[in-house]
């Protein structure tokens, strides 16, 4: 990913392009609501990881990927970004980096998910 495609919080062509592709009528809002739901479950899973006394660093380590791995099909550079840099610390480092990152990973999430549900009215067809 370029640092161009990496600034942006979402990619929308790369999201216009999914929901063209899409025979459905209402793609574009079932496509936001779905992501939302999926994000809002993930982040609610890694606070009550994060605020028990252990620290369960592969099952966060698999909420992070698969948050990764969707922002990536949106086109959700940033948090993709974001993410895969949390992904890339070992061990030693990981739980300080998350701890250390969680705010800017909440916000950068609530800024993706204004952005894609602004897209989905902007995409949504007109009767």
């Amino acid at each position: 990913m370029s640092i161009n495609e990496a600034e942006l919080v979402l990619d929308k062509a790369r999201f216009a392009r999914i929901v063209g592709e899409s025979q459905a009528q209402d793609t574009a809002t079932q496509l936001a609501d779905a992501f939302s739901t999926q994000v809002a479950q993930i982040v609610d899973d890694i606070s009550n990881l994060l605020d028990g006394e252990e620290f369960p660093e592969r099952a966060v380590r698999g909420l992070l990927h698969r948050l990764r791995g969707s922002a990536e099909i949106l086109g959700a550079g940033l948090l993709s970004d974001l993410t895969r840099s949390l992904l890339e610390h070992d061990q030693r480092t990981f739980n300080a980096a998350i701890k250390m990152t969680l705010p800017s990973l909440f916000e950068t999430i609530d800024q993706t998910l204004a952005e894609i549900q602004t897209l989905a009215r902007e995409l949504k067809p007109r009767p």
